[in-house]
């Protein structure tokens, strides 16, 4: 193996990861232009029919994370499931399914622990100790998905935040009486900070900014707000991760979408 080589494509990966992140904390740093007055813009929202309960105005700190495609890490450890769950790997994402039916329950307390015992037995779940259930996002999936019942658990990052990204989710699919159907699982291999741990726009600063964007429909409902880790772009085969403000919005034809804002620059994320 080429040392020289490997040294010299190390330094080439960290020399572009580390102009990237320069460019967003200059944009991060720019002064804004035309400032006008948040409750003035609140004020506006609500005249436009918007409904939004109230929003934090701390602002809170966050880093770059970095991290790698699960599809490894979910390969290599195939072979710990149990021989009863038939399990396929597409690409980086895992399809489990149990070999007979599994009743959860009779109520959706049943269910969350019925399915905390799966996620927490290693012969079931690749890593089930490290993600945690979102209630908001599974709560998004139902609303979104044509399957009866969705249950999503979000991969961790720390004792508060997760991942907001299917990128590293487990997504369990029940039927109508509570039966497991199937697991889905993507995971974010070695997640590592690239920078010292900054400034983040408040909640308050991020709504705000998606109303400025067109992006909150007049009569529309904000249900709820999130701050997580969502990607923003992938250098050299790393995918970089910024922390993010999620917003459920639904609109007047009740048709439910998530809003993803930028919590360092306040840019609107696609």
């Amino acid at each position: 193996m080429d040392f020289k080589k490997i040294l010299a494509t190390f330094l080439a990966v960290f020399v572009v990861i580390d102009i990237f992140l320069a460019v967003q904390w200059f944009q991060l740093h720019q002064p804004a232009s035309n400032p006008t007055s948040s409750e003035s813009i609140l004020t506006e929202m609500r005249n436009d029919g918007i409904k939004v309960g109230k929003l934090g105005q701390t602002e809170k700190t966050g880093v770059y994370l970095a991290g790698k495609s699960g599809e490894t890490f979910l390969r290599d450890r195939l072979s710990t499931l149990s021989k009863t769950w038939d399990a396929k790997l597409t690409n980086d994402q895992l399809t489990v399914t149990p070999s007979r039916t599994i009743n959860l329950g009779k109520s959706r307390a049943d269910v969350r622990k019925a399915i905390d015992k799966i996620v927490n037995d290693p012969r079931k779940v690749v890593a089930g100790s490290q993600y945690r259930y979102d209630e908001k996002l599974t709560e998004y999936a139902n609303k979104t998905s044509t399957e009866s019942d969705v249950v999503v658990y979000a991969q961790k990052i720390s004792d508060s935040r997760s991942f907001m990204s299917q990128r590293a989710q487990i997504r369990f699919v029940l039927t109508a009486n509570h039966e497991l159907k199937s697991y889905t699982q993507s995971y974010v291999e070695n997640p590592q900070v690239l920078r010292d741990s900054t400034s983040l726009i408040s909640e308050e600063k991020a709504l705000i900014g998606a109303y400025q964007y067109n992006e909150i429909p007049n009569n529309g409902t904000v249900n709820w707000s999130e701050l997580g880790y969502s990607p923003l772009t992938t250098v050299h085969g790393d995918i970089i991760f910024v922390p993010a403000w999620i917003f459920s919005v639904t609109d007047p034809s009740d048709e439910t979408t998530i809003l993803r804002v930028n919590a360092l620059n306040g840019s609107l994320m696609k």
